[in-house]
């Protein structure tokens, strides 16, 4: 089931504790979160795009990372 962007979910990455991405093997992002990503980072949205997310069976998600405690998470862990 697709996330639309009528679903709003309110996240602070700050505080994160990287359990979602170590659990999941995926976590959806909405053109919402992008646009987001993007104002927080001060780029441009295709910008965002490329550079935190990416596709995976027509969804798109969070990219990872190797990480030393749970062995992949999302960038922002």
């Amino acid at each position: 089931m697709a996330i639309t962007e009528d679903q709003r979910s309110y996240y602070d990455c700050n505080k994160c504790p990287a359990y979602c991405c170590s659990i999941y093997d995926r976590v959806q992002v909405t053109p919402r979160d992008i646009k987001r990503l993007a104002k927080h980072f001060d780029l441009d949205v295709p910008t965002a795009q490329r550079k935190f997310t990416t596709s995976w069976q027509g969804e798109q998600i969070l990219r990872r990372k190797a990480d030393p405690i749970f062995g992949k998470a999302c960038k922002f862990s």
